[in-house]
């Protein structure tokens, strides 16, 4: 049984994603075109990793008035301590909503991706995207400049692109 975290496209993490800091593990060709790309679904991915961090910011703010207040110790819930309760549940709402919608965002691109490899035969240059399908099975990025073997392409390719078993 693999463990979904041993599958390089699940590294991409919101958190990774705001630094611009690609895990050694993701090719450079999904990084570019899962995160820095700029199509719809890439956009998405960063605007979602930013509301899902703001949001646990958010969450934090009320956090640290109701440890500060010793609120949890007080048996009445005044209306001036509501804000408390409202201001969490919209802090929930935009956390779970930035992480639900960059991980849709993060499987549409990868579901793009997926396509353009099947249509190429797994010939994309692992480090830049290029397609390389008019190639011999060795050549030259002409994008990059990165060697290319179709073989190993195909390997890498299936392996990075795989779905997790359970």
């Amino acid at each position: 049984m693999d463990d979904i975290r041993a599958i390089p496209i699940f590294r991409i993490t919101p958190l990774r994603v705001m630094l611009r800091r690609r895990p050694a593990t993701v090719p450079p060709a999904i990084w570019t075109r899962v995160v820095d790309g700029m199509s719809w679904s890439s956009v998405i991915a960063r605007v979602c990793a930013y509301a899902y961090a703001i949001g646990a910011v958010m969450l934090a703010i009320p956090m640290a008035y109701v440890v500060s207040a010793g609120f949890l110790t007080s048996n009445v819930i005044s209306v001036t301590r509501l804000w408390v309760w409202a201001w969490c549940l919209t802090a929930l709402g935009v956390t779970a909503l930035g992480y639900f919608f960059f991980w849709t965002a993060i499987g549409a691109a990868q579901a793009n991706l997926m396509v353009e490899l099947r249509e190429s035969d797994y010939r994309l240059c692992t480090t830049c995207g290029y397609n390389l399908i008019g190639a011999g099975l060795r050549a030259v990025c002409p994008e990059c400049g990165a060697d290319f073997d179709a073989d190993e392409a195909l390997e890498t390719w299936r392996e990075v692109m795989s779905e997790p078993r359970i």
